[in-house]
């Protein structure tokens, strides 16, 4: 319900800001002419441009119920109305496209009740306080706080668009229009490794020293002579 109620205040703005320049004054408030007294407050910093007011079944908020001059900060407009549940948007008055005006919707859940005579406050979050600006009307009314926020206005001028088909036949003429790039070298081939060399063998005879004393084998002789005799199990040894 809050994001819908969100949406219809986002609409709401955009419906009473656009129908404030060239708008009829006051035709909406014959209409809803009744006994209740509402009284609007405007306590934002600036000169307030437009009030739309209606009730809250009808398909649109009708025309402006402010005077032609506005209605300064500060200030306040009496009406007296049926009763009823109505739903209103305020702005305060455009200067400059770059600078932000402030503006105020009251839709739906948020709609406001008229069964006694009621003061409409408007003002913004701001570092001053709203009734330093305006006064409250005291116990005798129903205070109703219309709070509004600023609303940054849109550039005239919307960048242009791109034609995306027309952007991609420029891209393939350019392609096309340009010079072909110059032939690669050849790279020539890489030679084939080499297989690794064999170790060279090891020669003994450069270890050997050529003038050292050469023996010859003899053979040897024990240093014992053994006999046995297998009979009388005995050994005799003999010397040399």
């Amino acid at each position: 319900m809050r994001s819908t109620t969100t949406l219809l205040m986002g609409l709401a703005f955009a419906t009473g800001c656009a129908s404030t320049t060239g708008s009829s004054h006051g035709v909406t408030h014959r209409e809803h002419v009744g006994s209740i007294q509402v009284v609007f407050t405007n306590a934002s910093p600036e000169t307030m441009c437009a009030l739309h007011m209606s009730f809250e079944d009808q398909k649109d908020f009708g025309d402006n119920w402010l005077p032609e001059a506005g209605l300064p900060t500060g200030q306040s407009v009496e009406f007296k109305v049926k009763p009823g549940k109505y739903k209103a948007t305020w702005n305060t008055c455009k200067t400059s496209e770059s600078k932000p005006y402030y503006a105020g919707t009251k839709i739906g859940e948020l709609g406001i009740e008229v069964d006694q005579q009621t003061q409409l406050f408007a003002y913004i979050a701001d570092t001053i306080a709203p009734t330093k600006r305006a006064p409250a009307l005291g116990r005798d009314y129903k205070l109703v706080r219309f709070q509004g926020q600023a609303i940054e206005t849109i550039a005239r001028t919307a960048p242009a668009k791109v034609d995306a088909f027309a952007a991609a036949q420029a891209d393939l003429a350019s392609r096309s229009n340009a010079k072909p790039a110059p032939a690669a070298e050849p790279v020539a081939a890489a030679e084939p490794a080499k297989p690794d060399a064999k170790p060279a063998k090891l020669d003994a005879r450069d270890l050997v020293d050529p003038k050292a004393r050469r023996t010859t084998k003899r053979g040897m002789k024990p240093t014992l002579d053994r006999k046995h005799d297998v009979a009388a199990a005995s050994v005799k040894y003999g010397t040399r």
